[in-house]
């Protein structure tokens, strides 16, 4: 009965459109990368903060809004992974991806459903959500691509990206709470 009544709680209109929504904006905000120039991705230092400062600092700063917008944030970032799934699906298709997507969102909801606090539990489910994609993402590159890191570069870059993710999701519930106070359905 319990998992019932949150479930019904969950897929509201306002919880379905705001997760669609802010899925396409993280899809959106992640091809956007493409048009970043190459030079940042070759020259060093930048090399080092870019897949940081453009790819988890907006993913912190989009799930963290979302959770804070959310009427109730279960399910909220299960339902922001379909749109976003479906998107990449099509635009490339690789279905070896498939677990990496879900699996960020489930570990993202197990943190969401054992957190009691609404702004620590923003933050810890953005910072979760884009922690397992640091971590999964250099994995699956090998195992698709054959792209091998060292695991200390990998680690360093993870925790580059996890400062960068945390600093977006500050960022984020900041900007949840302002939109949260003029949002009038």
């Amino acid at each position: 009965a319990l998992v019932n009544r949150k479930l019904k709680e969950v897929v509201r209109p306002k919880n379905l459109a705001l997760s669609i929504t802010f899925g396409i904006l993280l899809y959106a905000a992640q091809f956007a990368i493409a048009y970043i120039p190459s030079f940042v991705w070759y020259t060093p230092p930048l090399n080092y903060f870019a897949t940081a400062l453009f790819v988890y600092l907006p993913e912190g700063l989009i799930v963290s809004v979302l959770l804070m917008l959310s009427d109730n944030a279960y399910g909220s970032i299960f339902m922001m992974i379909i749109p976003f799934y479906i998107i990449s699906m099509v635009a490339f298709f690789n279905p070896i991806w498939t677990p990496f997507y879900f699996s960020m969102a489930s570990l993202a909801e197990i943190v969401i459903l054992a957190g009691k606090k609404e702004y620590l539990t923003s933050a810890l489910g953005a910072v979760v959500f884009s922690a397992t994609d640091a971590f999964l993402a250099s994995q699956f590159m090998l195992f698709n691509f054959g792209v091998y890191q060292p695991p200390m570069i990998q680690l360093s870059s993870a925790l580059i990206d996890i400062i960068f993710a945390v600093l977006g999701a500050f960022i984020g519930i900041a900007v949840g709470k302002k939109a949260k106070t003029a949002w009038r359905p």
